[in-house]
């Protein structure tokens, strides 16, 4: 698409490419692009009105009559197609933030960033595998532009665009209702993420102990405080105390409360910890890990714990 997008422009540029550029009524300058042959897939007034947007063009009001007249960037990128017979690379580049800049006011393209995540290049990533179907048409999209780059398994985020994502990013906060549909649909995969987990701890069982698959319980439906979301016993009375964490993307982050942590004390190698990764609703996960005795791997390894909640209590008489 933008290839087509590019050629419109160069089009445009070239109606009010004279030497002495002519000032044209709105109609005089589509009736002149209209001349030549035109894109369907790409509306001739729709980029019109974005090269305004854009700064190429301006526009006034001349006894009754929109008028249109090139810029003095306008005129630079006019002498700039004369002699390259395209648009240069800095030209394509003031096109992509202006589409950016327009994209970023967009809801779904600010979830789809809020996706990515940096290397330990400094590059502002997503992997290609957990996309879905309408994030996935949204990288193309951004690649057509050049606002992404496609790298092996990852969309990568052009560096000299990446300030504009993480302000835009950090000032859009969230709405009460934005937030509510969030955690909506992480309720919905966490609640697809423990179910996946019944099913494949009942496979596990079946293929030691044919015909124990009601040993297997989503406890959390019952009993959301008992810090473990999943009761597996087998008949050798091997027991697993397991608590389910469910990662929508691919970058694993999740949240463990004290509850958690001192039932994994409690039951040492009995409690598990399964982490499904990359994981979307009526979907496998892309991986999946299991940790037995969390709270010995969590010492072993030190794991960085970063409290992001606290109680607070106080006591008689404090607050008079």
């Amino acid at each position: 698409m933008h290839r087509g997008y590019y050629i419109e422009v160069i089009k445009w540029l070239r109606v009010f490419s004279k030497k002495n550029p002519l000032d044209l009524t709105r109609k005089e300058a589509l009736d002149i692009r209209r001349l030549s042959r035109t894109n369907d897939k790409v509306s001739i007034e729709i980029v019109l009105d974005e090269l305004i947007n854009m700064g190429i063009l301006a526009q006034r009001i001349d006894h009754q009559f929109e008028v249109l007249f090139l810029t003095a960037l306008g005129k630079e990128w006019v002498v700039a197609l004369a002699n390259s017979g395209e648009l240069l690379t800095n030209q394509k580049k003031h096109i992509a933030n202006y589409f950016l800049a327009q994209l970023l006011k967009k809801n779904h393209i600010l979830d789809f960033f809020q996706l990515f995540q940096f290397d330990i290049n400094g590059n502002f990533f997503i992997k290609k595998i957990i996309l879905n179907d309408q994030e996935a048409k949204t990288a193309r999209e951004l690649v057509d532009f050049e606002i992404l780059s496609s790298c092996n398994e990852s969309y990568v985020l052009d560096k000299n665009l990446l300030d504009k994502v993480l302000n835009v990013i950090n000032a859009s906060g969230i709405s009460e209702e934005k937030l509510c549909e969030k955690l909506e649909k992480l309720r919905k995969i966490g609640l697809d993420g423990e179910q996946w987990v019944v099913q494949f701890e009942k496979h596990r069982l079946e293929d030691k102990y044919p015909g124990c698959e009601s040993r297997v319980e989503r406890v959390s439906e019952k009993n959301v405080a008992l810090g473990y979301d999943v009761h597996s016993i087998a008949p050798s009375l091997e027991e697993r105390f397991i608590e389910v964490k469910t990662c929508s993307t691919n970058k694993i982050t999740f949240y463990l409360s004290n509850n958690e942590i001192k039932k994994s004390e409690k039951y040492g190698n009995s409690y598990w910890l399964y982490i499904l990764v990359g994981k979307q609703e009526s979907k496998d996960p892309k991986d999946f890990y299991r940790i037995q005795n969390p709270a010995r791997f969590l010492k072993e390894k030190n794991v960085t714990l970063q409290p992001v909640l606290f109680e607070v209590t106080f006591d008689d008489g404090m607050l008079k």
